[in-house]
């Protein structure tokens, strides 16, 4: 898994961690984007091909933040759906058929 990555000239780099992960209001997740400093954390215990398409998922995160939509008036949940759809995208296409 790459551990750098470019998104508009900006380096976002990503970590793999043994979880399991938290957020700040004690949800469990499978990865996060942290926006301050560039980074994505995945949780390493998961299997490959949900560490992978967490890492899609985080992805589409650090793109909107570079593209600036997270500054938008669109509800948390529309965000989501947006990254989801993105990460299965990506997911769909440029994996190998099992």
């Amino acid at each position: 898994m790459r551990k750098t990555w470019d998104i508009y000239g900006q380096k976002v780099t990503v970590e793999l961690k043994k979880g399991p992960l938290q957020d700040h209001t004690g949800r469990q997740l499978a990865g996060y984007f942290d926006q301050l400093h560039n980074k994505i954390v995945i949780d390493s215990t998961m299997p490959k091909d949900h560490i992978t398409k967490t890492l899609y998922h985080e992805l589409g995160h650090a793109l909107k933040s570079r593209l600036g939509i997270f500054q938008t008036s669109l509800s948390e949940d529309l965000h989501e759906l947006i990254v989801e759809g993105y990460a299965n995208f990506i997911y769909e296409n440029f994996n190998p058929k099992k």
